[in-house]
């Protein structure tokens, strides 16, 4: 049975207990997906879990195709990166065994993390880069300037016009 078919029974049908058959196909790729981002098991696992729940909860804004998995793996890195920033607001890493608590899920806010991190691979490569280790690595400016032999205030210059220039390819505007 395809994705699409699974879905279209889940969706038409009500035979939710399919759904475990897209679990079962894509969840070690997920969870691949979740530890690139995270690099921490704790919160590639709980990422994975909620990236499931999330779909399942969203199954009909799913716009088809032939695999799920993209839809997944967005997902799961989007969940990672917004349980990377609540670990890093707190001050603590998580405890190992402790599932980290999520708001509501905000498909309006999943949106624009997809398109944000579509925004970031069209950036040049030093761009991206600067990127990875700014906000996922949470790398000081100093240290990137020593990484990518350069200047901190050039660094910090780059970082204001990515902002600006990923604000505009996304079309965002603050509230």
């Amino acid at each position: 049975m395809t994705d699409s078919q699974i879905i279209a029974h889940i969706l038409e049908r009500g035979e939710v207990q399919l759904f475990s058959l897209i679990v079962g196909r894509y969840s070690a790729e997920v969870f691949r997906a979740a530890m690139a981002t995270a690099h921490n098991t704790t919160i590639a696992e709980e990422a994975t879990q909620q990236a499931f729940i999330k779909a399942y909860e969203n199954l009909h804004r799913w716009r088809g195709g032939l695999s799920i998995a993209p839809y997944l793996k967005m997902i799961a890195h989007n969940t990672a990166l917004t349980l990377l920033n609540k670990a890093s607001r707190s001050r603590t890493a998580p405890i190992e065994g402790v599932a980290v608590v999520e708001e509501e899920y905000d498909y309006h806010k999943e949106e624009l993390l997809t398109q944000l991190t579509k925004a970031i691979r069209l950036l040049p490569m030093v761009d991206q880069r600067i990127v990875e280790l700014f906000y996922w690595q949470k790398v000081s400016t100093a240290e990137i300037a020593r990484l990518l032999v350069m200047s901190e205030s050039n660094v910090l210059v780059r970082l204001h016009r990515i902002r600006q220039k990923l604000k505009t390819m996304i079309g965002y505007e603050a509230d």
